[in-house]
C-alpha cells in the first residue's frame, strides 16, 4: 500500500476556497507612514533630515561602460547620507543623487563615485536643495530630461 492520503474532489473544493478566503480574514493594517518608507538604498526616510535635502546633478567622463557606470553608482548609493541614485547608460551620462546634506557633501559624494578608477572625471555639476524626494529620479543631464526638438 501506498503512503499517499487520497483526498476526495469536495475536500479538495474546500481547501482550495479555505486558502482563498484566509487572507481576506485577515486584519488588514494600515502601513506606517513616512517613518518605515525606505528609499532605494535601504536608508529609512526617518533618518534624512527633510529640511536638507538636496539634488546633485553631473555629467560621468571617462567611461562608458555599463559595468562602470553601475559600479560608480553602487559606490555612490553606498555614502553614509545618500537616498537614491542613478546614473544614464547613454550618452551624456547624466547622474544624479538624492543626499542629506546635515550628513555629507557634494565632494564627498564625487570622491565616492570616482573610487579607484583613476579615469573617470564628473562634469556639469550642479548642486540644488530640494523640498522633498522625487518618485522618479531622471539626471538633468541626460537624453530624456532634454526636450524634443522639432523639425
Amino acid at each position: 500500500m501506498s503512503s499517499k492520503k487520497i483526498v476526495s474532489p469536495l475536500a479538495a473544493v474546500i481547501l482550495l476556497f479555505a486558502s482563498a478566503a484566509a487572507p481576506t480574514l485577515a486584519v488588514k493594517q494600515k502601513p506606517a507612514f513616512p517613518p518605515d518608507v525606505m528609499v532605494p538604498s535601504g536608508i529609512h526616510a526617518s533618518s534624512l533630515d527633510k529640511t536638507a535635502l538636496h539634488r546633485l546633478d553631473f555629467v560621468v567622463k571617462g567611461s562608458s561602460c555599463p559595468t562602470c557606470l553601475l559600479k560608480c553608482q553602487k559606490r555612490i548609493e553606498k555614502t553614509k547620507g545618500v537616498a537614491q541614485a542613478a546614473i544614464m547608460l547613454n550618452r551624456p551620462y547624466g547622474a544624479v543623487c538624492i543626499y542629506d546634506a546635515t550628513k555629507t557633501n557634494k565632494d564627498a559624494i564625487l570622491l565616492a563615485a570616482k573610487g579607484d578608477a583613476r579615469e573617470l572625471s564628473f562634469d556639469m555639476v550642479e548642486d540644488e536643495a530640494i523640498a522633498k524626494i522625487p518618485i522618479v529620479l531622471v539626471p538633468h543631464h541626460s537624453n530624456e530630461a532634454s526636450p524634443t526638438k522639432t523639425q
